[in-house]
């Protein structure tokens, strides 16, 4: 499982969970969690594609 992947499944879970939850400090805590799982995915995501895409060759001047 990649860092990515594993990043998405935490988010996803902690969602769950929070919907389940009745305690308002613990809901907040667990999607304060989601969403910083979801940010560093996104960066982790952006940064994959940058590496990943083919530089462009320029001609010789």
């Amino acid at each position: 499982m990649s860092k990515l992947e594993h990043l998405l499944q935490q988010a996803a879970r902690a969602e769950r969970l929070s919907k389940a939850i009745l305690d308002t400090l613990t809901v907040e805590r667990l999607q304060l969690f989601a969403g910083q799982c979801r940010a560093q995915a996104k960066t982790l995501e952006i940064e994959q594609q940058t590496t990943n895409s083919p530089q462009q060759v320029r001609p010789a001047a």
